[in-house]
This record gives structure tokens, sequence and C-alpha cells, in this order.
């Protein structure tokens, strides 16, 4: 057996055991997005209301959420030089 094909069927019994997949929707894909929407569902009725369309709302969100990749990222990679 190959260490490529042993690897495969590691990393599928990892992601089964520890069901990584997702769910069948999106507030199991993104807990922490979905709940902060969730909370502030009340301040996006009145923006709404103001006159803001979805695309406006949405891209503050979409800011949010690559700000906190690049954040990870930034640490991710400044943390693998300094580990070596």
């Amino acid at each position: 057996m190959s260490v490529r094909f042993r690897c495969y069927f590691s990393a599928k019994r990892f992601i089964q055991k520890y069901k990584i997949t997702g769910g069948d929707n999106d507030a199991d894909r993104a807990p922490i997005f979905s709940r902060l929407v969730g909370m502030q569902r009340d301040q996006i009725a009145v923006l709404k209301a103001f006159g803001y369309d979805k695309r406006a709302i949405g891209g503050h969100y979409l800011q949010m959420a690559f700000a906190a990749v690049f954040g990870g990222v930034v640490f991710g990679v400044l943390l693998g030089a300094w580990v070596g």
C-alpha cells in the first residue's frame, strides 16, 4: 500500500470521525457569523429601512470575514517563520 493511499484514507476517516464536512445549513458551517448576524438582525432591518441594499450590508459582513482570515494568515505565517 502506498503512502499516498494510506494518507488519503487516514484523512478521510479523520474527517468522518470529527464531522468536518459541515452540516445541511449555513448555521452549521459558519456558527460565529450566523450568530453575529442573528444578534444584529434588528440593526440590519433598520439599515434596510433607511435604503441600504443587501449587497452593501452583505459586503460589510464579507469584509469582517476577510479580516478574520487575513489576521489568521498573518499570524500563521509569523508563527511558522518563528518556529521554523
